[in-house]
């Protein structure tokens, strides 16, 4: 009976340490994966800034291209009115040269 019980006990013990041993391999792989849901959660924190940035990028280009757009449409615009007094001027300059050689041809 006695070497029953001290089976038994020994049993116990080792089942005892056993289970101790598998909790410290399950806290430890809980510490595991508490650690990679960290790295998961800065990864997606990085992820979501690098997005932002990107939506900030994206909106300063359509700004610049609107910009671009507007100086392009506001050359062609001052290039016609050049022109057109380019065109003046030189009409001028013409009856100028035609008076002046009237006067000078009298």
């Amino acid at each position: 009976m006695k070497k029953r019980r001290q089976l038994a006990e020994s049993e116990l013990t080792k089942t005892i340490q056993l289970a101790n041993v598998e909790e410290e391999m399950l806290n430890a792989l809980i510490q595991q994966v508490q650690e990679k849901e960290l790295t998961v959660v800065q990864t997606i924190h990085s992820i979501s800034e690098g997005l932002s940035s990107i939506e900030s990028l994206k909106k300063q280009m359509l700004t610049i291209h609107a910009k671009t757009e507007a100086d392009r449409i506001l050359l062609s615009t001052l290039s016609s009115e050049i022109a057109a007094i380019e065109s003046e001027l030189n009409e001028v300059i013409d009856i100028d040269i035609l008076e002046t050689s009237n006067k000078l041809f009298k």
